[in-house]
């Protein structure tokens, strides 16, 4: 009985470590409770994930991708304002189609995303998001079957399946 306790307590421990949040308010953008400056420091991102998976680092590439495999997470550092990060993909499916030429990421995004107080899944549809975000600008986004919101901290791409009832992954950048 013991052993089934304590394997229980480590289990339930394990999970809190490895479960992740990120958050998207007025109040700012958070990973893991890490606010993220409004500069996007390299520095931050590491503290609210860890160290990536993989980095491509070849000096021939304009970006360096920073990928968190296990996490469903890619970020784009340029190799030209090292140190600042420009662009974040976060899946939450692994389709067909979703990005397939940056997407190298094994797993869906593990934990919790919400926006304001939308709490985000692949089962959001594009309705849901327009209805949630009538207080954040839209401003147009490049991605077919997508939206782009900004609430002037951040802006999202809300990536869609052709049908827009399920959400497929978030590309988000600094507002400014």
């Amino acid at each position: 009985m013991k052993k089934i306790s304590t394997l229980l307590i480590l289990l339930f421990v394990g999970t809190l470590i490895s479960a992740q949040t990120i958050s998207i308010s007025k109040k700012g953008f958070f990973i893991n409770k890490v606010k993220i400056s409004e500069s996007w420091q390299l520095s931050d991102f590491k503290k609210g994930l860890g160290e990536a998976d993989h980095i491509t680092d070849k000096a021939s590439y304009v970006n360096r991708v920073h990928y968190y495999e296990n996490k469903g997470i890619i970020f784009w550092e340029p190799v030209s304002d090292s140190g600042k990060i420009i662009e974040i993909q976060l899946f939450l499916s692994l389709s067909k189609g979703v990005n397939d030429t940056y997407n190298k990421t094994k797993k869906i995004f593990p934990g919790v995303t919400t926006v304001d107080k939308l709490k985000l899944s692949n089962s959001i549809t594009a309705n849901d998001i327009k209805n949630a975000l009538k207080t954040w600008t839209q401003v147009k986004c490049y991605f077919t079957n997508g939206y782009k919101y900004s609430n002037g901290i951040v802006a999202i791409n809300f990536i869609f399946n052709a049908e827009e009832t399920k959400l497929l992954s978030l590309d988000m950048s600094p507002a400014n």
